[in-house]
């Protein structure tokens, strides 16, 4: 898979991976929509229907991810249909104005990637909290009554913070992940902050706590040591094509998120309904002691043992999890190749 590489303020900066990844619901975060209204390449009304696409490609997406009874294969096959169908779907918006367009894309992108690199060169906060700036998506909760959770990923947060301590020794958690030690992470957003107890495991990996060290002595790494701390090895996959573009499962990786929150969370930090954007995250669990001893091996540490599932948000098989994809008819556990998409999209279209 190629992608272009150029320079901007003395980084390197790939190019936007049109019809290899879907890039709308990673790139229209709010800023960058006010960006584009405010350079006239699109009409107010183009703007108004870039926005639903936006949004029906993350709904697929979504559908997509929540899917559990489809092959790696046939989840990746899906996942090129939907990047193709995005290229499709934004010349019939975009028209004439298609090529400006792009051209708006590309000094979006690159202002995202030059703030990814200063980010990652800048100095450790003096206080020891452990901060970093991650892309934040949306995933519908397990309990519709109890949405006030998020999701990181790291099976073993989930595991202590739900109390099943037989997960945790199964899966090969370290023992400094204590049940019931209700782990919380601190989310600003903008002027908006709350304090969030992390409730599921998602999205993309299940073991890559990227806000630790991989020489971290309580907690060290598990997986993608090789990446800067603090990095989640589903924005690197997305940007920089690093995995090959893949999961710890072998799945096309289809946004940059490093957390996801449940809608009435995302709400509280002043964020729309499948609204997507960059979010400053701190551990509350974690110190910084200020020796960072990763090491660049390349190697793949992940100690968990079990079976392990790309199903990363808990749906149970058969359950639909609010994001717009039912069962319809036969095929639900297997078969669908290029007609899952199809499927999803007449049943989201059916429900709305």
């Amino acid at each position: 898979m190629f992608q272009a590489i150029f320079f901007a303020g003395g980084f390197a900066v790939a190019a936007v991976p049109w019809g290899q990844k879907p890039i709308l619901p990673s790139l229209l975060t709010p800023a960058h929509k006010v960006s584009l209204e405010s350079s006239g390449v699109l009409s107010k009304a183009q703007l108004t229907q870039l926005e639903a696409l936006r949004q029906e490609i993350q709904l697929e997406v979504g559908a997509l991810r929540e899917e559990d009874g489809l092959s790696v294969e046939q989840f990746n096959d899906v996942a090129a249909r939907i990047s193709e169908l995005e290229v499709n779907r934004l010349k019939k918006v975009a028209g004439a104005s298609f090529t400006a367009l792009l051209d708006w894309a590309d000094r979006a992108w690159e202002a995202d990637s030059v703030a990814i690199q200063t980010r990652q060169h800048a100095p450790r906060p003096p206080s020891g909290d452990v901060t970093y700036t991650v892309f934040a998506t949306q995933y519908a909760p397990n309990d519709a009554a109890a949405p006030d959770e998020l999701a990181v990923p790291d099976v073993c947060i989930k595991f202590a913070n739900l109390g099943w301590t037989s997960e945790l020794a199964s899966w090969g958690c370290p023992a400094t992940y204590q049940a019931g030690n209700a782990y919380s992470v601190h989310v600003v957003h903008g002027s908006d902050a709350r304090d969030v107890w992390v409730g599921e495991v998602g999205p993309w990996n299940h073991h890559d706590n990227y806000w630790n060290a991989a020489g971290d002595p309580d907690r060290p790494r598990r997986m993608w040591t090789d990446l800067d701390r603090g990095m989640p090895e589903a924005q690197a996959a997305f940007r920089d094509n690093y995995n090959g573009g893949l999961d710890e499962f072998g799945r096309t990786v289809l946004n940059q998120a490093g957390i996801d929150l449940t809608p009435t969370i995302a709400a509280t930090l002043g964020l729309a309904y499948l609204e997507n954007d960059w979010v400053e995250v701190t551990w509350l669990w974690e110190t910084d002691t200020g020796a960072d001893t990763d090491t660049d091996t390349g190697a793949e540490t992940d100690t968990g043992a079990g079976v392990d599932t790309p199903g990363d948000t808990g749906a149970e098989p058969g359950e639909d999890k609010g994001f717009g994809f039912c069962a319809t008819g036969p095929g639900r556990t297997g078969g669908w190749g290029a007609s899952f998409l199809l499927s999803a999209l007449v049943c989201r279209r059916r429900s709305t």
